[in-house]
């Protein structure tokens, strides 16, 4: 849902309220999903509120981003237009004990004019992560997401050089257990493995250059805050 349901960057402006010590209020204005200069610039709006319950750890929050962005960005047999695209976001976040966390995530994305058949085109999924802490560097975690690429627009659409390009319409599920390591504050190690699945339309593999309809993998990364 990271790679393909949403904008990684985004290049404008955004105010930022703190209500009180409970909410919290974001609103921007954006030229685009990851873009900073466009042939034709039109503004869109993002915004975002939040809830942190004190008491219990408890917290939620609301996105949404909209905007004028092309319609068919993956190369399919449409009629290439700019319309409207707009993604909301909903996260809820659980403490269930001490030591075990709980995040659900659900979002939802629509396109005008997006779909091959017409019409408007739509993706939506949950992901959700559930964090055990060993000790104070240690975390174990447990990851499953679900994506629908309803009308096969987006997954795929930023890798033009696989032979396998869209549309690829259909359910892929992922499912990942890591830990993270944090030897200090500011650095987070990840290794993990990770098996995705694809149950779709008949003949269509999205992994493997197309030849699998599912693959494994173990995988590290880290994150450096600054």
């Amino acid at each position: 849902s990271y790679q393909f349901a949403g904008p990684f960057t985004h290049w404008g402006a955004q105010a930022n309220w703190a209500v009180n010590p409970a909410w919290n209020v974001q609103l921007g204005i954006h030229n685009g999903w990851d873009a900073l200069d466009r042939v034709s610039n039109k503004p869109g709006f993002i915004g975002k509120v939040r809830y942190d319950d004190c008491a219990t750890g408890c917290w939620s929050s609301f996105a949404i981003v909209t905007g004028d962005e092309a319609n068919n960005s993956a190369g399919l047999p449409i009629a290439n237009d700019v319309t409207n695209r707009s993604r909301y976001s909903w996260l809820v976040g659980l403490p269930l004990t001490c030591q075990l966390d709980y995040v659900f995530h659900h979002w939802l994305g629509n396109q005008e004019d997006g779909a091959v058949g017409g019409g408007d085109a739509e993706w939506y999924g949950i992901d959700q992560y559930l964090t055990y802490k060993l000790n104070q560097c240690w975390k174990a975690g447990l990851r499953f997401e679900w994506f629908n690429d309803a009308d096969g627009t987006r997954v795929g659409l930023n890798r033009p050089s696989n032979p396998n390009v869209p549309p690829l319409p259909g359910d892929f599920y992922s499912l990942s257990l890591g830990l993270n390591y944090s030897p200090c504050c500011d650095l987070i190690i990840r290794p993990e493995f990770r098996a995705d699945w694809f149950d779709g339309e008949a003949g269509v593999q999205p992994f493997d250059d197309g030849s699998d309809d599912s693959q494994y993998m173990l995988g590290f990364d880290a994150i450096l805050l600054f």
